[in-house]
């Protein structure tokens, strides 16, 4: 009987990489049983919280666009700002990304940081933009 948790391994190392190492190919024959024994699921995002400000305000309503500094799976992600400057963003691959303050509506970001996401940790970023 296969576990959740097992199966959020193998569906987790795909979203993440685009291949599983983890997954394999069973066939069981109709009627027929099998016991199956997977390796257990391997912790491998963190998250990336900090503070957004604008022109000395909190930048509430704004972006946060997480892009991979190397471009591989062009795995993008995005947090809207709190109203009070906090953003939060769970379940990043592990990695070195950018992180981009957009305003509403602007086409480049305002502010820039570079960070680094390690599995099971949380990379403070703070983004200052004039």
């Amino acid at each position: 009987e296969l576990r959740a948790a097992e199966l959020h391994a193998v569906r987790q190392e795909y979203l993440v990489s685009g291949r599983s190492t983890l997954a394999r190919e069973i066939v069981v024959p109709r009627g027929a049983g099998l016991e199956v024994e997977l390796p257990p699921p391997v912790l491998r995002t963190g998250a990336v919280a900090g503070n957004a400000w604008l022109r000395g305000e909190p930048a509430g309503g704004a972006e946060v666009v997480l892009r991979p500094v190397d471009g591989v799976g062009a795995y993008v992600r995005r947090a809207r700002v709190e109203a009070g400057g906090a953003f939060r963003i769970e379940d990043v691959p592990t990695g070195d990304f950018d992180a981009e303050l957009r305003p509403e509506g602007a086409a480049e970001p305002a502010a820039r940081q570079r960070c680094r996401v390690v599995a099971g940790a949380v990379a403070e970023v703070t983004l200052i933009a004039p």
